[in-house]
């Protein structure tokens, strides 16, 4: 009978779709936003992982079943339940520490000790003394790695749970029991996980087909881009979308800073300063589909569209836009920095995307924060940079560097298409990220639990603030100086702030219509920069001004 039931041993599948899950969780949740290929590079490092796991226990105990367990156990409690013990821990755990949780974690870590060394003596094979040892290093660790940014008592909490699930795995490594039926049960929950977030995926993805058609053909009403006249050479576009950059008079009032150096450079680069340019929407993708369907979202968007679809059908106007059509009738090369945010990712509509290769994109960094990997990578830059929640803005730094890096090479570059360049540029927002001298900055945000109390102190982030865009003027001033040299041909080169700056220390955010930079060069003749005006209504203008006096057309 057992020679039988052994010719029947069930395959080991379970671990492989338990890993798959939290990445379909997560692609479910952000339809609108991202394409099927976007999930499979993490869906890969998932599946890799959870076989690099199962494969080192199956080589240590011997036993691809038992082994199987343990890491399902392992990859369930840190996955799948890990966004819950967090959200559970910030409802009941006060997120800093005090000497009194001090006291408390040192009476636990000796009382775990000892607990580990007396079952370490009881351990009867090398398996259990290994998984023992194991636990106690992963409770030192995640105490050390937490407890910076979330305070003593949660740190406790979440290495506390780290150990018990180590504990648990252990004990299916030990499983005395039929394996073969362990792998079968294992195999059914792990099929039914899997359907249930794979529907959920497909559900939320067929939801998107229910919209309303969008073409931006639909638009040329709103153009003004219908000249016929004789085409000459036509000028290179350099649109630099900062976002939370405000007007130099808020900057004096809410922040008591000077922007006139700033914008004096610019002006005698001979950029045209707008004295009265407002944002029109508090979300950058919204301010971003206006500008590139060169007509405010009001104006095209179905007046029946439910609250809840809107969002997404401003993203199929932005991936699908009426100003990169017009580029491309006019023979222009469109080319856009991805700065991995999946809303604001260059569309297809581009010919070129460029990317540092060390970016992560915002699904993956996501996906990450949600799992017991977040917490060993702020081991690591709590080690590097005594800042354990560093990490999540790493690639946000590199990104910012990487454009103002490229662009001027970007211009330098031979080519015989007229080009239209596009970078959109996450601060001088938070998080703050750079000092004034271009040094890593403490980001003055303490982690996932604690987003609720960003920037408390209206102080540290009005110091903040001021030393990225200090920055971040130098490196602007530097990148634009070096396109006009550079430029093979006429340019226009527009930087622009989609939206207004949150002015107190908190997470509300900046209101949806404020003064914002909005600063213009045209080889081509001076655009009217006078008129309060939206900042849609602007940058309509620069461009068509552009175009219209590079075909001939009228104004």
């Amino acid at each position: 009978m057992q020679a039988l039931r052994d010719l029947r041993r069930p395959r080991v599948l379970h671990p492989f779709m338990l890993a798959a899950c939290p990445v379909l969780a997560l692609y479910g949740q952000n339809a609108a936003t991202l394409t099927i290929d976007r999930i499979y590079p993490a869906l890969a490092v998932y599946l890799l992982g959870a076989f690099a796991v199962w494969l080192v226990l199956a080589r240590a105990r011997g036993d691809i079943h038992r082994a199987g367990a343990a890491t399902s156990v392992l990859l369930f409690s840190g996955f799948l339940v890990w966004p819950i013990l967090e959200s559970v821990i910030e409802m009941i755990v006060p997120i800093r520490g005090t000497l009194s949780t001090s006291i408390a974690l040192g009476g636990v870590l000796i009382a775990l000790v000892l607990a580990c060394t007396a079952w370490f003596m009881r351990a009867r094979t090398r398996t259990g003394r290994v998984l023992i040892v194991v636990a106690l290093v992963v409770f030192v660790l995640l105490s050390v790695a937490t407890s910076p940014a979330y305070g003593r008592r949660a740190a406790v909490a979440i290495s506390l749970y780290c150990v018990l699930s180590v504990v648990i795995a252990g004990s299916f490594l030990v499983f005395a029991g039929d394996r073969f039926r362990l792998t079968s049960t294992g195999n059914v929950f792990g099929g039914a996980l899997i359907v249930l977030y794979a529907g959920y995926a497909l559900v939320q993805e067929r939801a998107q087909a229910t919209l309303p058609d969008w073409s931006p053909t639909q638009l040329r009403e709103y153009s003004i881009f219908d000249s016929n006249g004789v085409a000459f050479a036509q000028p290179d576009v350099y649109v630099l979308a900062l976002d939370g950059y405000p007007r130099a008079s808020v900057l004096a009032e809410a922040f008591q800073y000077d922007n006139a150096p700033f914008l004096s450079d610019l002006s005698s680069q001979g950029f045209t300063v707008a004295a009265g340019v407002d944002a029109a929407y508090a979300e950058p993708v919204h301010a971003l589909a206006a500008c590139f369907n060169l007509a405010p979202v009001e104006a095209w968007i179905p007046e029946t569209l439910p609250a809840g679809a809107r969002a997404h059908y401003i993203q199929r106007a932005l991936d699908d836009s009426l100003l990169l059509k017009v580029l491309h009738d006019r023979g222009y090369e469109c080319i856009g920095f991805d700065s991995g945010i999946e809303a604001l990712r260059p569309s297809s509509q581009f010919d070129q995307t460029l990317k540092p290769m060390t970016v992560l994109s915002e699904f993956e960094r996501i996906l990450c924060d949600r799992t017991i990997a977040a917490r060993a990578l702020q081991l690591y830059f709590h080690v590097r940079y005594r800042n354990p929640v560093y990490w999540q803005f790493e690639p946000t730094r590199r990104y910012v560097e990487f454009v103002l890096e490229r662009l001027p090479l970007v211009a330098e570059a031979e080519g015989r298409q007229p080009r239209f360049v596009f970078a959109y540029l996450p601060v001088p927002e938070p998080p703050f990220i750079f000092r004034d001298d271009g040094a890593r900055a403490f980001p003055y945000a303490v982690g996932p639990l604690d987003t609720a109390r960003l920037f408390f102190d209206p102080e540290i982030h009005r110091r903040a603030f001021l030393d990225q865009l200090a920055y971040l003027n130098v490196r602007i001033s530097d990148a634009v100086r070096e396109i006009q040299a550079n430029a093979k041909r006429p340019s226009v080169i527009v930087v622009m702030s989609l939206r207004g700056a949150a002015l107190r220390g908190s997470a509300a955010g900046p209101p949806p219509r404020a003064p914002v930079l909005a600063a213009a060069r045209s080889d081509r003749g001076d655009v009217d920069n006078s008129t309060p005006m939206s900042l849609v209504s602007w940058f309509t203008g620069v461009v068509a001004d552009a175009l219209e006096r590079s075909s001939g057309g009228r104004r």
